[in-house]
């Protein structure tokens, strides 16, 4: 059990959950979000983890540092992964990005693949969800080399297409693409793009994108189907993968 002395605990929206009374850790954010949890759902969970508690720490105290990372609504995610409770679907390709997108990272800096598991199946459905734009998710395909989630965001593209909703500096983002002659609109569209989300697609997965796209594009049909551009992707990528293979 913990000290009853230590200060008390200012309780919010992402530790509400993760006050056990049988807890034996404070697990404290870089920002100073407190949870009260157990030692062994980390240690069960990340290899990291487990060596940092065998190697020596073996205090009550466990103090983060990692201000991009490890705060409390990130770690607030990968706690619910944890102890099972539901994610929430992201809202927006902002709330994707900002939070999802970061808790991916963490994932992999902690090397708990469980969880990492567990998050691209949640990516998988959440693909096929059509609530805002799916580039995000083609992108987060990229990152996990997860085709299928890719192949699903292309399938739902054309109905994504909606006018930019994101944050002023997103915004101003979006008028810099703007000011180029590029569409102000969301699609999975590698064209499209901020060139630092292009630059961290693999080269396999732009290869596709782009054999496929010429693929089905015809002088006659401006606009592309994506539906039929998704079939192309995922053949040239199941090929790419059969290649490797052998």
């Amino acid at each position: 059990m913990l000290d009853e002395e230590e200060k008390p605990i200012i309780v919010n929206e992402y530790n509400r959950s993760f006050q056990f009374d049988d807890s034996d850790l404070r697990l404290v954010s870089a920002d100073g979000v407190v949870f009260k949890i157990h030692t062994w759902k980390l240690k069960a969970a990340s290899s990291v983890f487990q060596v940092m508690f065998e190697s020596g720490n073996n205090g009550d105290t466990l103090e983060l540092t990692d201000k991009t990372l490890e705060i409390g609504r990130i770690l607030c995610m990968f706690l619910q992964i944890l102890y099972g409770i539901k994610l929430a679907e992201p809202s927006s390709g902002w709330d994707l990005k900002r939070n999802h997108e970061e808790l991916l990272r963490l994932i992999d800096k902690y090397d708990a693949p469980a969880a990492k598991q567990h998050l691209t199946t949640c990516f998988r459905l959440w693909a096929a969800s059509e609530k805002f734009e799916s580039d995000g998710y083609f992108l987060l395909a990229s990152q996990l080399d997860e085709y299928e989630i890719a192949t699903t965001s292309l399938k739902h593209a054309m109905a994504c297409r909606r006018t930019w909703t994101g944050p002023s500096e997103g915004m101003e983002s979006r008028q810099a693409l703007l000011s180029q002659g590029l569409k102000g609109e969301n699609t999975t569209d590698g064209a499209g793009w901020p060139l630092n989300d292009f630059r961290r697609l693999s080269h396999e997965y732009i290869f596709g994108f782009m054999r496929a796209k010429e693929i089905v594009m015809q002088p006659n049909k401006p606009r592309v189907d994506y539906k039929l551009l998704a079939a192309k992707f995922e053949k040239i990528m199941t090929d790419l993968t059969l290649e490797e293979a052998n």
